[in-house]
Order: C-alpha cells, then structure tokens, then sequence
C-alpha cells in the first residue's frame, strides 16, 4: 500500500510542477462543458413566420394573437398584396399561416374552420416542429372557443397534463448536465494516458523498471491519482454547472 500511495503522490507532484497538465486537468473539463453547454441547442423558438389573415374579423384575430404569444413563432410582417409563397421563396420566413375569408363565419356556423399552414421543410426537424406546435395551438384555440360556448361541439376528453423533471423544457438542463458528465468521462482518462505516453516519451518510465515496482501497484497508484484528479474536476464542473446553467442538486 505504501508503494501505491508513493506511486500516487508522484503523479500528483509531476503534475503541480507541469503548467500544461497542471491546465489540462483543472480547466479543460469545465471548458468542455461549457463550450458544449452553450452551443447545443435542442430548443426550436422564434422561428419567423407569415401570417395572412384574409378574415379580419374577432375570431380571426384572436388566432392571430394567439400565434404571436407562442414562443416557437416570431410574426414578421408581410405586405398585403404579395403572394404569401415569396415568404417562403426569398427566405424572409420559415412559414406562412393564411386565414381564409369566412373563417368566423364558419366558426359560429360550428362548421369545421379551415386554415392553410405552409412550411419551409428544407429542415425537416423544423417543419416537424413547427407543424406540431401549429397543431397544438390550434387545438387549445378550439378548446378555448368550445369552454367560452362559442362553439355548441363539447370536448369529450380534456386532458391535464404536468410535466416532470423539466417542466420548463429549458435545454440548459439536459445539455448541461450531459456535458458534464462527458467531459467528467472523457478527459481524466484522456490525461491519464497522455501522463503515460510523456513518461515513455522522456524515458523517465527507466525509474519505475529500476525501482522493482510491480505493474499492479503502478497502475494502483496512477489510478488512485488521477481518481483524486477527477474528483477535482467534479467539484469544478459542478460550480460552473451551477454559475453558468443555473443548476442544482435536487434530492438526497
């Protein structure tokens, strides 16, 4: 045991007197993870979109509105008089919602009110996105209009749904905490085996066949190191975790 822990100190004291590893071992893992904390990004929001509201009437309006409070779209304006697929063409917006004339009409009618969505599909993540956020909106605007009596259909089933563990879907959550656990993973080992190859590269691994000590207690005293390392550079990634995501422990 005493050879382990000789072994250890001396991985530690190789690497206070090396500036470099020094470096490498205390602030490369923190930024790796924030690099990739920051520049990931899962979240599809303020995307531009077109809306042509050919209605102009309450009910139409009040779609409109409610298409400008959703956090994916960003209404961009748009003249009146050119066709709503230039939007598309010359890249001003990712989609055009057009409102057709009578949609209100067909409303207090409780007729089925149609609407035309297109999407700029060329990211298909995006379209998928963008047409499942439209289709959700839609769907609470129905339900809306159906809790008001505006509509004489009833809902048979409302659903109440919470969602858990990450209820404002905030990216920095899933990312954040990934990055660190890929770079608490990935660069202890990475600097353990580059401490490895320099002893063989400066031929100071002559030291260690000299002295007789066994491979297992090389390799002991390397890991034990290195793991004191890495706790190290727990401790510093979860204070940049918490500094830069706003992350906390949460349980026991």
């Amino acid at each position: 045991m005493n050879r382990i822990l000789a072994q250890a100190q001396k991985e530690l004291t190789q690497i206070l007197r090396d500036p470099t590893a020094l470096t490498l071992a205390a602030l490369l893992p923190v930024l790796l993870m924030t690099l990739l904390g920051k520049s990931i990004s899962l979240e599809v929001r303020d995307i531009p979109v077109v809306i042509c509201d050919y209605d102009q009437t309450p009910v139409s309006i009040r779609l409109a509105d409610a298409c400008r409070a959703s956090l994916t779209f960003r209404v961009v304006p748009w003249p009146v008089n050119r066709k709503p697929t230039l939007a598309l063409d010359e890249n001003f917006a990712r989609a055009v919602i057009i409102i057709p004339q009578q949609f209100e009409q067909d409303v207090w009618a409780g007729r089925t009110a149609h609407l035309q969505m297109m999407i700029d599909a060329t990211d298909a993540n995006t379209a998928n996105v963008l047409r499942a956020s439209m289709r959700a909106l839609t769907q609470q605007f129905s339900e809306r209009l159906t809790h008001r009596k505006v509509l004489a259909a009833n809902v048979p089933v409302t659903p109440e749904i919470r969602l858990w563990y990450n209820p404002g879907r905030r990216d920095a959550d899933f990312i954040g905490s990934g990055s660190f656990v890929v770079a608490l993973s990935l660069l202890p080992p990475l600097i353990a085996a580059l401490a490895m190859s320099r002893e063989r590269e400066n031929n100071t691994i002559l030291g260690v066949y000299a002295s007789g000590l066994p491979a297992a207690a090389y390799l002991s005293g390397k890991l034990l190191a290195y793991s004191a390392i890495a706790s190290i550079d727990w401790i510093l990634g979860f204070v940049a975790m918490h500094l830069v995501f706003g992350l906390h422990l949460r349980g026991d």
